[in-house]
């Protein structure tokens, strides 16, 4: 695969630096725009939010566990 060149971008004297992956609207673009980087930060929040939940599921009622439900997980529903 070649490389492409990449022009110096240089804004107010400051340089700009190029990224491979840049986050815009929630979602995360990498530089071959691909959805693997995105996939990964959204299984990553899930993850963190089951393991939460599952670990609090002995120690508070049901209606607590529903609301950290809607706050976590319903929240996370809009990055994918």
């Amino acid at each position: 695969m070649c490389d492409l060149v990449k022009p110096k971008i240089v804004f107010k004297n400051f340089e700009i630096s190029y990224i491979s992956v840049a986050q815009f609207l929630r979602i995360n673009i990498s530089k071959n725009v691909r959805w693997k980087t995105h996939i990964q930060f959204v299984s990553s929040k899930f993850n963190k939010v089951s393991y939460m939940i599952t670990s609090l599921r002995g120690d508070v009622g049901l209606f607590m566990l529903r609301n950290i439900y809607f706050t976590t997980f319903q929240s996370l529903k809009g990055m994918v």
